[in-house]
């Protein structure tokens, strides 16, 4: 067997994160084979896979008319109850400020509708990098230890749609070398 074949077998038996539909806040609606929140108020949502060691990659899409937007790493701590700005996440905001565990802030590019956001979290040396399609809009240090999450979610309500690709679908830009292209098991 050629190694393309082995390669190409390896990924087909993996098991690829989705949001979680028991980790989430109220106001989230998930379809599209739970990769597709759409948030209306001030709430997140977790993957329903978490990780606390290796080098891992995965997209998400904004979609909607929301003000605000978030999204990065929480560890179980996190509550979907509330938005993304929390002592337990690490992450980026629609308005280009920035965070890590610490709760020390940053300012960084804004982004909005339309763009992919593509996140390279180093579990083992705790940084998580962001990027707004081609273009590096974070690099955050200290983030969380031990197991964490990809989180996203919206600080008000605005029927805005967050669409993560955790590996299962072709990404829209080529995951950073070194990385695994995906967020699975």
């Amino acid at each position: 067997m050629s190694i393309l074949a082995v390669l190409a077998a390896a990924a087909q038996a993996r098991t690829y994160a989705v949001w979680n539909s028991a980790d989430k806040g109220p106001d989230i609606t998930l379809s599209g084979g739970d990769l597709v929140a759409s948030v209306n108020g001030p709430v997140g949502v977790r993957a329903n896979m978490g990780k606390s060691t290796g080098k891992w990659y995965w997209e998400v899409t904004i979609g909607g008319a929301g003000p605000y937007w978030g999204a990065g790493l929480a560890d179980a701590s996190y509550s979907t109850a509330s938005y993304p700005f929390d002592p337990h996440c690490s992450g980026v905001q629609s308005n280009g400020f920035y965070w890590n565990v610490g709760g020390t802030y940053y300012s960084g590019n804004a982004f909005g509708v339309g763009d992919v956001l593509r996140f390279a979290a180093d579990l083992d040396a705790h940084t998580l990098e962001v990027y707004k399609n081609a273009t590096q809009i974070a690099a955050i240090s200290s983030i969380q230890t031990g197991v964490v999450y990809p989180v996203a979610g919206s600080y008000a309500a605005g029927n805005q749609t967050l669409t993560a690709n955790f590996g299962a679908s072709t990404f829209a830009h080529s995951p950073l070398s070194g990385y695994n292209p995906g967020w699975y098991v």
